[in-house]
């Protein structure tokens, strides 16, 4: 790893660490020239949407990177006509290489990306914006005030970031129900964001408690309990789930994780055709989301069509190496079909990811 891309990973892994949330910024977006993955040369200027503009500095080697690339290109694809515009900034290394450059127009094409998406050489734009952590997002208003900043790709952020950009364009009535997804409570946020990183380790009892004592600081806070419906699934204490979901239908934040989870509990309860038929639907809106390609997999593992089992597992495990949930549940599909050989391995995988979880 070259010098530049160590000291942008340091800066992503200090920051994820951190648990950055979007934050609201009155200054004013600078003005920039840069050439486009073919050449031309454009600026922010020429570029700005006539109500609300995305920059977001990217590159093809952090893992983030592709999921928000693929969130912005459908934001687009709704809202282009209504006045969103959606600039990519490629803040790949110091210096791009012709065979760099390649990579990363083939990045661009795998994606099917039709926004603008300009190269960053000498990261000059990426100093010029004070950026840290990859992804790093804007929201411009068309006078190029920065309304909002999201560095890196935090839980509690991420999930404002995107409602954000759908509330700017949403007629009244169909505009989505803002969710508490994250707290007021700062202390709230700060045993969330411990309960996260202990689960991810899969040390269980410590991710429970600082939980638990999240959600008697601020009851509606959306994160925690979500989590606890998470531990309760995989504790198979499917009483406690039923109640978390009770929980979670009366407070906030109905996101598509807590949609997710009902889908992997239909599949649990062995209402397969339901959540085949279910996934299938969200996997048309968000064809890039790693967990539901595997859920759809063990779907249909559990139906024993291995074919389209093995095929959707492969999908997700290209789009996200590093999601231990992945080669957890291909092993329950192989224990279930006899394969325990197999299922062991995809096991040792799967607690290999969580022992490394950042």
């Amino acid at each position: 790893m070259n010098p530049t891309k160590f000291i942008i990973f340091i800066s992503v892994l200090f920051l994820s660490r951190m648990q950055l949330t979007g934050q609201e910024s009155a200054g004013n977006a600078h003005d920039f020239s840069l050439k486009d993955i073919h050449g031309k040369v454009v600026s922010l200027d020429q570029m700005l949407g006539k109500k609300l503009t995305v920059l977001v500095f990217w590159s093809t080697w952090e893992k983030d990177s592709g999921k928000f690339l693929s969130k912005f290109e459908s934001d687009f694809r709704k809202y282009s006509d209504k006045g969103l515009s959606v600039i990519g900034v490629c803040s790949e290394e110091q210096n791009i290489t012709d065979s760099k450059l390649q990579e990363i127009r083939d990045f661009v094409s795998v994606n099917k990306l039709s926004f603008y998406n300009l190269i960053d050489n000498n990261l000059q734009v990426f100093r010029l914006y004070d950026v840290e952590a990859l992804p790093t997002t804007f929201l411009i208003d068309r006078y190029k005030k920065i309304l909002f900043v999201l560095r890196g790709a935090p839980l509690v952020g991420t999930d404002r970031l995107f409602r954000t950009i759908s509330a700017a364009f949403e007629p009244e009535e169909k505009k989505p129900e803002i969710r508490q997804i994250t707290s007021e409570s700062p202390e709230a946020l700060r045993y969330s964001n411990f309960a996260e990183l202990e689960f991810k380790r899969g040390k269980i009892d410590a991710a429970q408690k600082y939980a638990v004592q999240a959600i008697k600081l601020d009851s509606t806070f959306t994160q925690p309990l979500l989590l606890l419906a998470r531990l309760s699934l995989e504790e198979k204490n499917y009483t406690e789930l039923e109640n978390n979901f009770r929980k979670l239908k009366k407070c906030p934040g109905d996101s598509n994780q807590v949609i997710l989870l009902r889908y992997e509990y239909l599949i649990v309860q062995k209402k397969y055709n339901e959540a085949i038929e279910k996934l299938n639907s969200f996997i048309s809106k968000n064809k890039n989301d790693s967990f539901s390609h595997a859920l759809l997999g063990y779907a249909f593992g559990m139906e024993k069509n291995t074919g389209l089992s093995e095929q959707e597992f492969s999908i997700a495990a290209k789009l996200d190496s590093t999601d231990y949930r992945i080669p957890k549940l291909k092993a329950e599909v192989y224990n279930f079909n006899g394969k325990s050989k197999e299922a062991n391995e995809l096991l040792r995988r799967s607690r290999q990811l969580r022992k490394i979880a950042p």
